[in-house]
């Protein structure tokens, strides 16, 4: 099976209160054949592609390309959910991956760039989710008047991209400061899966 997604109906992150999505890397989508999307780490070595590691605290936040799996299985889906509107009106969200009902994370509590995005479970502090699992989103028109976003970590306020700037399977997912004058490593789309039948 394959994912079915509208390359034009973008979806606003800004708008969910609990949505189910797939989130489309921007930088890999350029040449049309190599798009790649937010997953758990692949283990594409073995024979069996379900990875008992996509249920694990610290598994890596990747990219990848499309898997085709359904979508309680997939290491690709995610459900985006509205957590809470500050003073200031920023919303912020959590995002949880669908199979392993972990959350987006990043290592170490850290706010150093280059700091890897991990999946871990909820953690709770002073009765909030800790803000380390809390994002908010960004939006940018670009010039084809196609809406990306920039993935923006509560704690750290830095930036979800790809290391190195690399588009390749399993190129990890980490967070840095401000870099769309450079680069469109760090833009995201945000597509509702479908799936077709084999």
């Amino acid at each position: 099976m394959n994912m079915i997604y509208s390359e034009y109906d973008y979806v606003d992150p800004n708008t969910f209160f609990e949505e189910t999505v797939i989130i489309s890397h921007v930088k890999s989508r350029e040449n049309n054949i190599n798009k790649k999307f937010l997953s758990l780490y692949v283990d594409d070595r073995a024979s069996n592609i379900n990875d008992e590691n996509w249920i694990k605290d610290e598994t890596r936040i990747v990219i990848f390309s499309d898997l085709g799996m359904p979508p309680k299985f997939s290491p690709q889906v995610w459900k985006i959910i509205f957590y809470q509107q500050t003073s200031s009106g920023t919303r912020e969200y959590i995002i949880v991956n669908v199979y392993s009902g972990k959350l987006l994370s990043i290592n170490s509590l850290s706010q150093n760039d280059g700091m890897v995005a991990i999946q871990y479970r909820k953690q709770i502090n002073f009765r909030e989710i800790a803000s380390f699992q809390r994002w908010t989103f960004e939006g940018f028109c670009l010039r084809d008047n196609s809406s990306v976003f920039l993935i923006k970590n509560v704690n750290s306020g830095k930036y979800l991209g790809t290391q190195s700037r690399f588009t390749l399977d399993n190129t990890d997912c980490i967070q840095f400061s401000d870099q769309t004058s450079l680069d469109n490593y760090q833009f995201w789309k945000f597509l509702y899966p479908q799936f077709d039948t084999p």
